[in-house]
This record gives structure tokens, C-alpha cells and sequence, in this order.
């Protein structure tokens, strides 16, 4: 070996040794971070266990403290019911004796009819001195108190129509109440019942709940609007044309509360367009083009067709029954007083037996065939 190889051989070997002298310090070093990552966890986690039992030691106090408010104010509640019942009953007890000591010292004085210009609803007592005034009881009144009309309530059943509900329960609140729709929303749950109230309760306590009205009639609308429900609507909607007896009206009533649900994002001229496909097929001549198609305007123009549908069927119907063997055997019966008489010989109504032209047959002769 040569002194050039031996002197490279000594540095590489310095070099190693100063490696593995720098990873011995490096080991070192993550040794002591790691220890001291375990002392801090340790620490901390000794610190979370102490909060935690602090807070489990003040939410018990403070559901001692809350159901002993409960009960102070429990019994507060049944001590003013009592006060105030025991008011009640002394004051009732104070008017009595007030009213018997009014009716014993101002007596009612007797006064002929012909004087008598008192009403006898609002009788007066008669003061005791001439300078009081007269004491004048009223007459009692019946008030009466109309029954509140129920709550609409969902339950989530196939045959449960969501979208009218929401559009019921809306206009119920808001007329009754005085709700908007955010204070609609949060009181939502005391209207749901059955499959709908579960359902809520899953949605409010998930990690995403609706915030706002709008989100929650979305979700409403998505959950209970099932594929046979909307299959049984589209089946309605097809079946629904206007029957042979049923005005514009009332067909306008039923066809559009179908319509409100089936197709709710369609306008007025919508409905306008199929109203001509549904309504009776020989009201559709009648009614023409309408140069604004608008609904109050078909409407319109629809009940002045039905007048003049009617008007024809009335004057069919009347020459149809002036025509028919009926109604002129009818008229022959009005008109010839003897309509009613049957001939006793060829027993055919319309003359008697003197004046028939027929052979005439003896009765006698022919019992004696017999």
C-alpha cells in the first residue's frame, strides 16, 4: 500500500468517525425531544383530565342548583294559586254582601205601569236622599266564544299531501298566530307527527342541519315527496277533465289544486294551456282565441260559453221531446177530453162502445159458448 492510499484510507476513516459521531448526537437529541414531548403530553393530559372532572363537578351543581330553582319556583306557583284563589273567594263573598246590603237599604219602590218609563233590562234603585243619583245595575251579557280551528298536522303517510300541508300551515300560523316564516321554522316540530317527526328529529340533531325555512322546505319537499306519490299524481292529472255537469268553476277548484302540487314551478299561462285540453270539447269553439291569455279573462269567456251551451242543449232537448210519440200522445190526452175513455167492445181508448165501427161481439153469446 502505498502512502497516498494509506493517508485517503485515514480520512475516510476520520470521515466515518465523525458520522457516526454526529448520529450519535443526533440520536441523542431526538431521545431528549422525545422525552420531553411524553412529559408534556403527560402533563397535558393530566390537565384535561382535571378540566373535565371540574366541568363534570360544576354541570352537577348546576343541575342541582336548576331543579332546585324548579322547585322554589314550583312552589311559588302553587302558593300564588292558592293566594289568589283565597282573593277570589273573599272578594266574590265582599260583593255578595255589598249587593244584599244595597238591595236591603235602597228598596224598589212600586210604580204604576202608566209611570214606568224604565227599560226592564237596566232596572234602578231608589237612593235613600234626593241629591244622590239613581243607582243603575247593567244588564248581563252572553258572550260567545268561538271553538279554535285545528291545527293542520303532517305524519308522513303515502297518502299525505306535503306541499298543500306547508301552504296550510303557513297561512294557519300566520293568521293565527302572527308568524313569519323563521319563527314558522323554529316551532315546525309541534305540527309533525308519525314518520315526519322522526324524520325532523334526525335533521335538526345531524352534523348539518337546516338554518333557515327555505333549506328546510327543500328537504321537506325532497323526503316526502315519494316516486308512487308522484306517480299517483301524474296519474290524477291525467284523469282530471271537467265533467258533463260540473261548471268552469268548481272544475277550476279541483284541477288547480292538482296543479299547485304536480307542476308548481308553471305560471298562469300554463294553467291557462291546460285548461283547454281538460275543459268539455264543445266549449272550446265557443270560447275562441284570446288575444291576452290571461286566467280572469278564460274564465270569462268560459262561463259565457257554458251560457250558450246550455241555451242549445235546452232547445234540443225541447224539440226532441215535441217530436217524440210521448209527448204527442200526451198532447192528444190534453187536448181530447175523451183520450181517456176505452171502447167496451174493441177495448181501444179514445170513444165509446155507441159510436165504434168495429162488429160487436155479445157477451152473453159467448159465455153460453163457453
Amino acid at each position: 500500500m502505498t502512502d497516498t492510499e494509506a493517508k485517503n484510507l485515514q480520512d475516510c476513516l476520520a470521515h466515518l468517525t465523525q458520522g457516526v459521531q454526529d448520529a450519535k448526537n443526533r440520536t441523542a437529541h431526538i431521545e431528549t425531544t422525545l422525552t420531553t414531548l411524553q412529559s408534556t403530553v403527560s402533563t397535558l393530559d393530566q390537565h384535561l383530565s382535571n378540566q373535565v372532572q371540574t366541568f363534570s363537578v360544576a354541570h352537577e351543581q348546576k343541575n342541582q342548583q336548576l331543579q332546585h330553582s324548579i322547585e322554589h319556583l314550583d312552589t311559588q306557583f302553587q302558593e300564588l294559586r292558592t293566594y289568589v284563589a283565597t282573593q277570589i273567594a273573599d272578594l266574590t263573598t265582599e260583593l255578595r254582601t255589598t249587593l244584599n246590603t244595597l238591595r236591603t237599604s235602597f228598596p224598589t219602590p212600586h210604580h204604576p205601569p202608566s209611570s214606568n218609563n224604565l227599560s226592564p233590562s237596566h232596572p234602578t234603585l231608589t237612593p235613600s236622599s234626593p241629591q244622590d243619583p239613581p243607582l243603575t245595575i247593567p244588564s248581563r251579557s252572553t258572550i260567545i266564544i268561538q271553538p279554535p280551528t285545528a291545527a293542520p298536522s303532517f305524519s308522513g303517510q303515502p297518502d299525505d299531501k306535503p306541499r298543500p300541508f306547508l301552504l296550510q300551515l303557513t297561512q294557519y300560523t300566520s293568521s293565527s298566530f302572527g308568524w313569519d316564516k323563521e319563527i314558522l321554522f323554529q316551532n315546525i316540530g309541534q305540527f309533525l307527527r308519525g314518520t315526519a317527526l322522526e324524520w325532523y328529529t334526525q335533521i335538526i340533531t345531524s352534523h348539518t342541519p337546516p338554518l333557515h325555512w327555505d333549506a328546510f322546505h327543500t328537504l321537506f319537499l325532497q323526503q316526502f315527496s315519494s316516486p308512487l306519490r308522484l306517480a299517483q299524481l301524474e296519474q290524477q292529472w291525467n284523469k282530471c277533465i271537467q265533467k258533463p255537469n260540473e261548471s268552469i268553476n268548481e272544475f277550476l277548484v279541483r284541477l288547480r289544486s292538482l296543479w299547485s302540487e304536480h307542476k308548481p314551478q308553471e305560471t298562469e299561462h300554463d294553467l291557462v294551456r291546460h285548461l283547454f285540453t281538460k275543459i268539455r270539447p264543445q266549449l272550446v269553439p265557443l270560447i275562441g282565441v284570446l288575444t291576452e291569455p290571461t286566467l280572469e279573462n278564460f274564465l270569462m269567456r268560459t262561463r259565457e260559453a257554458e251560457l250558450i251551451d246550455f241555451s242549445r242543449s235546452k232547445q234540443t232537448f225541447n224539440t226532441n221531446n215535441s217530436n217524440s210519440p210521448t209527448f204527442s200522445t200526451r198532447s192528444n190526452r190534453l187536448t181530447n177530453p175523451r183520450s181517456n175513455v176505452v171502447c167496451y167492445n174493441c177495448n181501444i181508448p179514445g170513444h165509446l162502445a155507441s159510436q165504434c165501427t168495429r162488429p160487436h161481439f155479445s157477451t152473453y153469446s159467448t159465455n153460453t159458448k163457453n
